[in-house]
Order: structure tokens, then sequence, then C-alpha cells
């Protein structure tokens, strides 16, 4: 690509090969990419704690028998909130406030 760029635009040679432009313009880096893994990590006073800590302390939480933490308990309760309170909305919007059927 290189040899034809002076003769050809750079947009008709992507043409010919079938490649987006901004193909041409890639310049790779040396090195590993992405942000180095941190060895700390802020709390909300703003001190600094070694990660192992912050692992360790997760770690404790986890363990604990009959652990009830998870995505699927928390989400279950905010759904069952939400329908009743739709249920108890579209009742009163039709004129039917505790449920009476009429």
């Amino acid at each position: 690509m290189k040899q034809s760029e002076n003769q050809v635009s750079r947009t008709l040679l992507c043409q010919w090969l079938g490649v987006p432009r901004s193909v041409s313009y890639y310049q790779p880096q040396s090195g590993r990419p992405g942000a180095r893994p941190s060895q700390v990590t802020m709390k909300l006073d703003g001190s600094w704690v070694d990660n192992q800590l912050v692992v360790n302390s997760i770690r404790q939480l986890l363990d604990v028998e009959f652990n009830a933490l998870g995505y699927e308990y928390i989400t279950y309760d905010r759904t069952a909130d939400a329908v009743e309170e739709r249920v108890l909305d579209q009742q009163e919007k039709r004129g039917r406030p505790c449920g009476c059927i009429g």
C-alpha cells in the first residue's frame, strides 16, 4: 500500500483492497495493551488500601453460610414490588380502589 500511496489516493487503494479507510491509519505500538493493574484502592474517605485487603474483605462477606446477596434475590424482590404497584395504579385508574370487583 505504501508503494502506491504517492500515485493513487488512499481512499481508492482501500476500495481496491476492500478494507475500510481507517485501517490505513493504524499505527502499531510497542508494549502491552491496556492499563497496568492497580495495587491499591481508594476508599470513600479518600484513604488508600492495599487490594489484597479488599479481596480478603469481600471473601469474608461471601463465605458466609446461606449467602443471599445474589443478583436473583434482589431482582425478584424489586420485580414483585413493581408489579404490585402497577396493579394498584391500574385499579385506581379504573376507579376500583381496594381491589373491589364490580
